[in-house]
């Protein structure tokens, strides 16, 4: 098998079952594409194994996205670290879409690390529903900082405290970017995990603006 691709490839929930499509795609289909600038592979079900192999292709081949998908493949915090790496050497990433996935706040944190790091002009970032506390918000924050084309962001149906979403709301409205956090309607902010680190943040970021 032996597959050319063209400049965006949107697999959007494509496969009802994505085990053995994911196999295909892993090893025939990615491996080589250079011209390779815009992969959603959301909703597919070809699962976690298969995506880090994919994302393992695309650092190997030094593939340059614009926009990467991968939400509801289930995963999980353990892959943070592929998804960094390959976020850490992308000059071009304009959209991430994660949302459904079960990244966690190590996971998340991980992710936006790699954003700060990284050379990319993100615009979009989508981490709806993956189980994320105010663990992940000094994370976020340096992110949110680093990153002047950020224009879109989605937290919802986490578990970020009260405190952690005003942290985060404040620093978009000190930034003038009040309309770059998506609604939080389904996110859980009785979740009191990493209250303690947003404590110190806040007066951190209190010194800054003074």
């Amino acid at each position: 098998l032996s597959l050319s691709l063209s400049l965006s490839l949107s697999l959007y929930n494509t496969f009802e079952s994505g085990e053995g499509a994911g196999a295909i795609f892993q090893e025939k289909v990615f491996p080589g594409q250079k011209k390779l600038k815009r992969l959603d592979l959301s909703g597919t079900g070809i699962g976690e194994k298969h995506c880090v192999g994919i994302l393992k292709s695309l650092v190997n081949d030094e593939i340059d996205l614009e926009l990467l998908g991968m939400s509801e493949n289930d995963i999980s915090s353990d892959s943070a670290t592929v998804i960094a790496a390959y976020i850490k050497q992308c000059c071009a990433l304009k959209v991430l879409n994660l949302e459904g996935n079960e990244l966690k706040s190590e996971g998340a944190t991980q992710i936006c690390n790699a954003l700060v790091e990284s050379k990319c002009p993100i615009e979009t970032i989508n981490l709806y529903n993956n189980e994320i506390t105010a663990l992940t918000v000094p994370a976020l924050i340096k992110l949110i900082r680093s990153k002047p084309s950020l224009k879109k962001l989605n937290l919802d149906a986490n578990m970020i405290s009260a405190k952690g979403v005003n942290v985060i709301k404040d620093t978009l409205k000190e930034l003038k970017k009040d309309d770059c956090l998506d609604e939080m309607e389904m996110n859980d902010d009785e979740n009191e995990e990493g209250e303690d680190d947003i404590d110190g943040l806040t007066k951190m970021l209190e010194g800054l603006s003074t």
